[in-house]
């Protein structure tokens, strides 16, 4: 079994008798590749190392998605929230709207809120 990640996506080559664990885990069979192709998110990431001996590639990409699911989570219960940029709106933001928008800066990977802190 032959693993790469490939922007968004996770690509497996030759999964050999591991093809129905990885299709039931939500990866679908590309026939022209002749790859198991499935969409770079926390859950399948967690369920692949779970699984299979994970390459280091794979363990840092975890690490980096736990973290940013957690600051998503820390903004989500701000009591206060502050806006991590200066958002082009005229009138004052309510507090779920700037909490909502962060979370979208956060969970999209356009900032990262411990470089701004």
């Amino acid at each position: 079994m032959k693993l790469a990640i490939d922007g968004d996506q996770i690509l497996i080559a030759d999964p050999g008798p591991h093809f129905q664990t990885l299709k039931s885990m939500g990866m679908l069979w590309a026939p022209k590749r002749k790859l198991l192709v499935g969409a770079v998110n926390l859950e399948l990431v967690e369920r692949l190392c779970k699984a299979f001996p994970a390459p280091a590639e794979l363990v840092e990409l975890q690490q980096r998605l736990r973290r940013r699911q957690s600051m998503i989570d820390a903004e989500r219960m701000a009591e206060e929230p502050r806006p991590l940029v200066d958002y082009p709106v005229r009138a004052k933001m309510f507090a779920h709207q700037i909490r909502g928008a962060n979370m979208a800066l956060l969970a999209f990977g356009i900032i990262d809120k411990e470089v701004e802190e």
